[in-house]
């Protein structure tokens, strides 16, 4: 997002400062921070109370520094998400799969939308790209709102396909920053697929598999995402040290055990930060873990590469199920925190942030599915 100066030297207020406000990438908890911190204390602690609160009273230039600060890290921090599919033939050469008649534009740019792909975006190939090829796509988007805080955005888009399992798993990373970004990921996935299918190299009834809230029992999914989350090799990057968030539903179709009766019909979401979470009897204890559906955690790792050292949290999410109980919902990972110290490789410059997200979360990919073949439901 490359507009941040936009508003500098600008002050909102009423309609204007309600549009901002109303942003979806403006969380509550950032409103709720503001109106706290000048006394101000709402009953119901909702986004639109707080919303009211802000726009009567207005805002500092510092409280909308702030707020613009949120929005573009909400929006600019990627977030993964894969997909796999049986392949026929493991001498598939995937560059040479991509059709000649192969544009972006065509595939995934909407007639009367509100963003446009800059360039001629096309798939690279990785080695020789037989068995992986990107894509990486940036798009324009234009903000239609009253608001004066930002007007054209820039957004980025990655597509990973790779071949796995000795060639017979084809799998499909895609890495989004804005929903439009994520829309047109999908898009091309698909529009591959189908090619795919065309040739032969896919059989017509094969379908991406994705690793969703319902394809898990509640003990599974605690054991999915412990076992993905806590994974260490020290012959790799990321070194697990500590569980920070855990965020979990009580299960409303079963007796609660007596040490958490207290949730039944009390608590219809919990959330816990802290240290050693992954040690507290809610995910410890094998007892709960029917009565507990989990649908995200936030994990800290020490990162140990060629390249770089340093720490980060890894978001590993159900997205959607925590506010519209989406049984669907896919698990989708994002990196946070990310801080990167030197390691003194004077000769080289240091790595760019996104390249380095991008390792994290590809180590995590190499087994997420042997996981997920592991727990999944049969």
């Amino acid at each position: 997002m490359n507009n941040k100066n936009n508003f500098k030297g600008k002050l909102l207020f009423g309609n204007s400062l309600r549009d901002l406000l109303n942003d979806s990438n403006v969380t509550n908890s950032v409103l709720r921070k503001i109106t706290r911190r000048r006394g101000i204390f709402i009953y119901k602690n909702d986004k639109s109370d707080h919303i009211q609160a802000l726009v009567s009273t207005g805002i500092t230039p510092l409280e909308l520094t702030e707020i613009i600060d949120s929005i573009i890290t909400r929006e600019e921090n990627p977030k993964y998400q894969s997909q796999i599919i049986k392949c026929n033939d493991k001498n598939l050469s995937l560059i040479n799969s991509v059709p000649v008649t192969f544009n972006l534009r065509d595939i995934a740019q909407e007639d009367f939308s509100n963003y446009q792909i800059i360039g001629v975006p096309n798939f690279k190939a990785i080695s020789d790209g037989r068995d992986q090829i990107e894509l990486d796509f940036t798009i324009e988007r234009f903000q239609m709102t009253n608001s004066s805080y930002k007007n054209i955005s820039e957004f980025q888009g990655k597509i990973i396909i790779k071949k796995e399992g000795n060639g017979l798993d084809i799998k499909a990373t895609t890495s989004h920053s804005s929903p439009e970004t994520k829309e047109i990921a999908k898009k091309v996935v698909d529009y591959f697929v189908r090619e795919l299918k065309k040739s032969g190299v896919i059989d017509i009834a094969e379908k991406l598999v994705k690793v969703r809230f319902s394809d898990f029992t509640n003990e599974n999914r605690i054991k999915f995402i412990k076992s993905l989350s806590q994974k260490s090799n020290g012959e790799k990057t990321l070194h697990f040290k500590d569980t920070k968030d855990i965020s979990f539903k009580p299960e409303p179709n079963t007796d609660l055990p007596d040490e958490i009766a207290w949730m039944k019909g009390n608590v219809s979401n919990l959330s816990l930060q802290g240290k050693n979470l992954h040690s507290t009897f809610f995910v410890d204890n094998k007892k709960f873990y029917k009565h507990i559906k989990l649908y995200k955690i936030v994990a800290f790792y020490n990162l140990d590469h060629t390249e770089f050292q340093g720490s980060c949290h890894v978001n590993f999410d159900f997205h959607g199920y925590s506010t519209k109980d989406d049984p669907h919902a896919e698990l989708i990972l994002s990196v946070t925190n990310l801080d990167l110290k030197d390691k003194g490789n004077t000769d080289k410059r240091s790595p760019k942030k996104s390249k380095v997200i991008q390792d994290i979360l590809s180590e995590i990919e190499l087994y997420k599915y042997d996981f997920f073949d592991q727990y999944r439901n049969t």
